[in-house]
């Protein structure tokens, strides 16, 4: 098989965890005007849910120079009954995201389902930032390598001889899209860690783990659009089909045909 084919469903895919994100502009009650009504038309769908207070250390710039300031941004998960995926809903933001992922198609049906009930009762105004991230891992088999997987250019300095634990090397390339601003992180390492350190804190249970002490690579494709239009459904669905397209044709580029037969 090509991989100029349409990637479709793998049967042994290689992400773990997809998110989609639509920002807007800030609506500051949200939580006591809202949320109560937003549960009540998700519940059926995704039963679970959780408010939480976040915290993030912000570094603002004063007379006296900089300072450390600690931001609290409430944040209200929406999840299915399996606790497999969600919505994540804040004041300047809505996430779908899973660690079920089977189809772009179904993953984007659910997103669209999801924005129509929240939208009807937030009325969001303006949208300012549409984008969608996938986390992919790349665990070879016992006698394989990373190198029969994706391109030799990813896989770094070649530090095998020097020392049979290399530690941690990390790729990154940015690069602007017809669409927006495309990253790719590439990380390897040995450890059992598999999301990246902002993604750490999703409540949602994974779908595969990884032993310490065992070769793997990370793909992390982040692909937004910054926009200023006004908030329209069919609109942030139609840009996440252009965005995950071109993600698509990356993801492509990156792995070889042994990965791509294999995950087939």
């Amino acid at each position: 098989m090509t991989k100029s084919n349409k990637i479709g469903r793998l049967t042994n895919a290689p992400v773990v965890y997809v998110l989609a994100q639509v920002r807007f502009s800030a609506i500051t009650k949200l939580g006591e005007k809202y949320i109560p009504n937003i549960q009540e038309r998700l519940r059926q769908n995704y039963p679970r849910f959780q408010h939480t207070q976040p915290q993030e250390a912000a570094v603002p710039m004063a007379a006296g120079g900089p300072f450390v300031q600690v931001v609290t941004s409430p944040r209200w998960d929406f999840s299915d009954r399996a606790n497999r995926s969600g919505f994540v809903v804040l004041e300047d933001a809505i996430t779908y995201h899973t660690t079920d992922y089977t189809t772009f198609e179904e993953f984007l049906e659910k997103l669209r389902l999801g924005l129509i009930q929240i939208h009807e009762e937030l009325r969001i105004a303006l949208t300012s930032r549409v984008g969608i991230r996938y986390i992919d891992l790349i665990s070879p088999d016992e006698g394989e390598q990373l190198r029969q997987y994706v391109t030799e250019s990813l896989l770094g300095f070649p530090l095998g001889k020097i020392s049979p634990n290399p530690g941690q090397q990390q790729t990154v390339a940015r690069i602007k899209t017809t669409e927006g601003v495309l990253t790719l992180r590439f990380r390897q390492d040995q450890s059992s860690a598999i999301l990246p350190p902002d993604l750490a804190d999703h409540t949602l249970t994974p779908c595969r783990t990884h032993p310490d002490g065992r070769p793997k690579a990370i793909l992390d494709t982040d692909h937004y659009s910054q926009v200023d239009t006004e908030f329209n459904v069919e609109d942030v669905t139609s840009r996440l089909n252009r965005l995950h397209d071109i993600s698509s044709e990356a993801f492509k580029t990156i792995v070889t045909d042994y990965a791509w037969n294999k995950w087939h």
